[in-house]
C-alpha cells in the first residue's frame, strides 16, 4: 500500500521540497513545496535543460524491463559529481559542484522497509528494483533508473526542507541513469515517508509530472493533489500529497496542467516506457480451466484498471482464508468451479479480507472495489491469498491502548497481528485509542506491528496463553508530529 507519495508536473526535479522542520529538521509533508525538483530545474541554464534533453528519451516503444536501483550510500558517503548523467549513476545536472552524500540512519530493518513498498508502487510495471550497483552498472544506459537515498537536502545543495528532488525535462519524457533524491535525515529516518518520496521522485524520472487539484472548471487550486479520506482506505495520490498510511496509487486526470499543456496519466505515461508484468490468472471463474489448486499463500498482481485474478483453491476441510495487500480496496468472491457464485466479501474498512470457505475445489476472484474516497480504476498492486491461522485451543481477544510516548491517546493507528503462519488480524485504532482483535489463537507467539503516519512504533512481541485486554502500544520517543 502502503503504499506511499506527493506532488504534480516537476518542471525536472521536486520542486524545492520546501517543508516545516522540526527541532529534530524532520521535513513536514504537508507543505506546499515538498518536492524539489522545479525549484533544482529553474537554476539550470537553458544550455544545461538543452543537455538534459539531448540525453533524455521519448521511446517509440516500452522496454521489455527497466532496471531501479536504490542506492543507500555507505559509511563514507558517494561522490556525486556535476554534469551530464552518464551509466555510472552518479553524475547529475541539477547537482552543483562535487558533493559527497552521506550514508543515512536508517537501520536495516528500515531499509528493507523502504524497497519492499517502492517494489509494491511499481508492481504492475515490468520494473526490477535492485540494490545491487554493479547490476546497475552493467546494465543498458537506456533502460535503467537511479535512486540515491541520502541524509539532507543541503548535502547537495538544495534548499532546507526539501523531501526529495528529482531531474524532469517533460511528460512522457525518460531521464535514464540521471539520480534523483531523497533526505531519510530530513524526512525523520521514517521508511514509509522515505519511500513515499522515492516513488514520487523515481516517477519524475519516468517523465510523471507532478498531479495537482483543479476546480470544476479545470483552474489550478494547488500543486499537489491532498489526499482523499481518512484512515486505512484513504487514498494517496503518489504524484501528489501523499502523506498518508493508507492506499497510494497513480491516478489520472484531464485536467491539463498549466505549465505542461497536457493532462496527465500516470499509468499511461509509464506504461509508455516499460511493458506490464504478464497477467498469471485468469479473469473469469469457471470459464476457463484452470490448473490444479495452487498451494498457499500464493501472490499475484491486480495490474491495471479492471483486472481480477480467479485462483482455485482446495481445502481439506472448511476454513478461512484472507487476502491481504497495501494499495487495494479489495473485494473476494468466491464461486463453485463451473463459475456458480457463493458470496462477495469487501471489508468496509480495512484493505484486507477474510471470508470463509468450504472443503473441497472452489474458485476466489479477487479484484478492485471502489469505495467513498476512489475509484477500483486507481488501485493497482500485489496482494497475497493465504489461510488464516486455524485455532489450535480456544479463540482468544487482545486489545488495548495505542498511545504516544507522552501518554496521548493515538487515534488511526493501523495493528497487524501477525503469528508463525501469517496474518492473524488487523484493527484500527478508535478516537480514544483503543483497539480489539478477536479470534486468535491461544498458545501462541505473536508480533504486532503498528503504523500511524505521525509516530513510529517498535513490532511489539506478545506471548498469547489466554486473553490480552490491557496491552499498551507506546510510540517511540521521537514523534513525527509537526509533519
Amino acid at each position: 500500500m502502503d503504499v506511499r507519495k506527493c506532488f504534480v508536473s516537476c518542471l525536472a526535479l521536486c520542486l524545492g521540497c520546501s517543508l516545516t522542520a522540526t527541532a529534530q529538521n524532520v521535513v513536514s509533508v504537508k507543505s506546499q513545496n515538498f518536492c524539489g525538483m522545479e525549484a533544482a530545474m529553474a537554476r539550470l541554464s537553458p544550455e544545461q535543460r538543452k543537455a538534459m534533453l539531448d540525453s533524455a528519451i521519448r521511446p517509440l516503444a516500452p522496454a521489455a524491463e527497466i532496471l531501479l536501483y536504490l542506492h543507500f550510500p555507505p559509511a563514507g558517503g558517494t561522490l556525486i559529481r556535476p554534469g551530464n548523467a552518464n551509466s555510472t549513476g552518479f553524475i547529475s545536472p541539477i547537482v552543483p559542484g562535487n558533493r559527497i552524500c552521506p550514508a543515512s540512519s536508517l537501520t536495516q530493518a528500515q531499509k528493507d522497509r523502504v524497497v519492499e513498498q517502492v517494489n509494491e508502487d511499481f508492481s504492475p510495471f515490468n520494473i526490477r528494483v535492485t540494490i545491487d550497483y554493479q547490476e546497475f552498472l552493467n546494465y543498458p544506459f537506456a533502460q535503467k533508473l537511479i535512486h540515491i537515498i541520502t541524509t539532507t537536502p543541503q548535502v547537495i545543495g538544495q534548499g532546507s526542507g526539501t523531501g526529495g528532488v528529482a531531474p524532469f525535462i517533460g511528460i512522457g519524457t525518460l531521464m535514464p541513469s540521471n539520480p534523483s533524491f531523497s533526505f531519510a535525515t530530513a524526512l525523520g529516518d521514517d521508511p514509509f515517508y522515505v519511500a513515499n518520496v522515492v516513488s514520487h521522485e523515481v516517477g519524475h524520472t519516468l517523465g510523471l509530472a507532478h498531479q495537482s487539484l483543479y476546480n470544476d472548471s479545470c483552474s489550478l487550486l494547488t500543486e499537489y493533489h491532498p489526499n482523499i479520506g481518512t484512515g486505512p482506505l484513504s487514498f494517496s495520490i503518489i504524484m501528489g500529497d501523499a502523506t498518508d498510511p493508507g492506499i497510494s496509487n497513480w491516478y489520472s486526470q484531464e485536467c491539463s496542467h498549466p505549465t505542461y499543456g497536457t493532462p496527465l496519466h500516470d499509468f499511461e505515461v509509464i506504461s509508455s516506457q516499460v511493458v506490464l508484468k504478464a497477467d498469471e490468472f485468469p479473469e473469469v471463474p469457471g470459464s476457463t480451466p484452470l490448473a490444479p489448486a495452487v498451494t498457499l499463500p500464493v501472490s499475484g498482481i491486480l495490474g491495471q484498471a479492471g483486472d481480477a485474478d480467479v485462483i482455485r483453491v482446495e481445502l481439506p476441510a472448511d476454513g478461512t482464508l484472507l487476502v491481504t495487500t497495501d494499495n487495494i480496496d479489495v473485494e473476494v468472491s468466491t464461486f463453485e468451479t463451473d463459475g456458480t457464485p457463493i458470496a462477495t466479501f469487501n471489508d468496509p474498512e480495512l484493505p484486507i479480507v477474510f471470508f470463509p470457505v468450504t472443503a473441497g475445489p472452489k474458485d476466489v476472484r479477487i479484484r478492485a472495489a471502489s469505495n467513498a474516497n476512489m475509484d477500483a480504476q486507481f488501485m493497482t498492486g500485489s496482494y497475497t491469498l493465504q489461510e488464516r491461522l486455524v485455532p489450535t485451543a480456544a479463540s482468544v481477544s487482545v486489545s488495548g491502548l495505542v498511545a504516544s510516548y507522552g501518554g496521548a491517546p493515538i487515534y488511526g493507528a493501523v495493528l497487524k497481528l501477525t503469528g508463525p503462519a501469517g496474518i492473524v488480524g488487523i484493527a484500527r485504532s478508535n478516537p480514544f485509542g483503543y483497539f480489539h482483535i478477536e479470534n486468535v489463537p491461544s498458545g501462541g507467539n505473536y508480533v504486532i506491528e503498528t503504523r500511524h503516519k505521525l509516530y513510529q512504533f517498535q513490532p511489539v512481541l506478545i506471548d498469547v496463553g489466554d486473553e490480552i485486554s490491557g496491552l499498551n502500544i507506546v510510540s517511540n520517543a521521537t514523534e513525527l508530529t509537526q509533519r
